[in-house]
């Protein structure tokens, strides 16, 4: 039934005796909504709505630019949307934290931009092609790593550089902004050193020693050195 108790209007449906429902007005000016004799599911106040227990949408929440939906006991984490970007806001302490056994992260069409599978890879895209992806011994990359220095550091053992193709395999140093290679290391079935420039240097601490042809009659042998040693006879063809 209707009532008034204390100035306060009040509300109750009672079944056998029973309060199931009721809603009543408080000396704040608050409309509170109950279910039971004492328990409270809702709070009308002057800043908006209290609800206590859970609430279930049949549609989607709409909100406006820069209105969040905040976490937390001291709104740790937001989310909102500033009418440019959408943001997932971590404010407090801890860490964000995303569960799956599959994760990914897509650009608006659904392209993959990250996976993460399980225990598996980790892989990075770029226009929908994996390029970098972890393995059990380290990472996988599909086409040409840049990279500014490069350090190979073994806990034991030997560290070692492992490449190779179905046409051999081959390492190019260059000075800066040369097009191309100034320097091969290259295997294709014969080893082999290659340079666009006259010779190639082999530089110790006591000495150097330039190797190649600087014309196009001669292979030249130079060195700082006074002297030339040979630990086994020369023997020379002159062709």
């Amino acid at each position: 039934g209707i009532g008034r108790v204390a100035g306060a209007y009040t509300f109750r449906e009672v079944v056998g005796g029973s309060e199931r429902a009721g809603m009543h007005s408080n000396a704040s000016n608050e409309l509170i909504f109950k279910t039971g004799a004492a328990s409270e599911r809702m709070k009308l106040t002057s800043s908006g709505a209290e609800v206590t227990g859970t609430i279930a949408l049949s549609s989607h929440l709409d909100m406006p630019d820069n209105a969040k939906i905040k976490l937390g006991t001291g709104d740790d984490l937001e989310i909102f949307h500033d009418g440019s970007n959408s943001y997932i806001s971590d404010t407090g302490t801890g860490d964000i934290i995303i569960k799956g056994q599959y994760v990914r992260l897509q650009d608006e069409v659904g392209t993959n931009l990250l996976t993460a599978d399980g225990n598996d890879a980790v892989s990075l895209y770029y226009g929908g092609a994996a390029k970098l992806a972890t393995t059990t011994s380290g990472i996988d990359v599909t086409g040409t790593g840049e990279f500014d220095s490069m350090i190979v550091q073994s806990a034991g053992g030997y560290g070692n550089i492992e490449m190779g193709g179905p046409s051999g395999a081959y390492i190019d140093l260059k000075k800066p902004f040369s097009d191309d290679y100034d320097f091969r290391v290259m295997y294709d079935g014969t080893a082999s050193l290659k340079t666009t420039g006259n010779y190639v240097s082999v530089s110790t601490a006591s000495g150097y020693v330039h190797l190649g042809p600087k014309n196009t009659t001669y292979c030249h042998f130079e060195t700082d050195r006074s002297k030339f040693y040979f630990n086994k006879r020369v023997i020379v063809d002159e062709g």
